[in-house]
C-alpha cells in the first residue's frame, strides 16, 4: 500500500458585475489543490534485458483528504463546492532500469498513472477532473534473495 499526494492547479475565468448584472471586467484565478490517497497498485513486471524492465497493472486509490492552497484574501474557501470521489481506479505502468549485484540494486524508473474515471467534481461549475500523473522514481532496492 502506498501513500500518494497528487495535485494540480485549477485555473478559471472570473467575472465582476455591476449592480445591473453587466460584466465590469474579467480575469483569472488559480487554486492549487493537493489530494491525498492510499493506493494499492499490484503490477506485473517483465524483464526486457539484464538492466531494463517494464511493469504495468491496475491501481485502486482510496481518498484520504484534500487541501486547497493559496486562497486569495477575502475569497470564501471553495472547498464546500468540490466533491471528491472516495474510490478512484486506473492503471499504473513504468519503464525502468535496475543495476547492481548481490542484495543491493539501484533503480530508476519513469512511471505513469492514468485514471479511468473522474477524481473530483466542481458542483458550481459542473466540471469533472481526473488525475494523470507522470514521475521519476530513483532508489535503492534491497533484495531478500539473489
Amino acid at each position: 500500500m502506498l501513500y500518494l499526494q497528487k495535485g494540480g492547479s485549477n485555473t478559471s475565468k472570473t467575472f465582476s458585475y455591476d449592480q445591473y448584472g453587466n460584466v465590469n471586467g474579467y480575469g483569472t484565478m488559480s487554486l492549487p489543490t493537493l489530494l491525498r490517497y492510499y493506493s494499492v497498485a499490484p503490477c506485473f513486471k517483465f524483464r526486457l534485458s539484464d538492466l531494463l524492465y517494464a511493469k504495468a497493472g491496475p491501481r485502486l486509490d482510496l481518498y484520504s483528504s484534500s487541501l486547497l492552497k493559496d486562497i486569495p484574501p477575502g475569497l470564501q474557501s471553495p472547498e464546500p463546492y468540490y466533491t471528491f470521489e472516495a474510490v478512484n481506479y486506473g492503471i499504473s505502468y513504468a519503464l525502468g532500469i535496475s543495476a547492481g549485484k548481490g542484495k543491493i540494486r539501484f533503480l530508476a524508473e519513469l512511471m505513469g498513472q492514468n485514471d479511468f474515471g473522474s477524481s473530483s467534481y466542481n458542483n458550481s461549475t459542473s466540471q469533472s477532473y481526473s488525475n494523470n500523473a507522470y514521475y521519476l522514481n530513483i532508489g535503492v532496492l534491497l533484495c531478500l534473495k539473489n
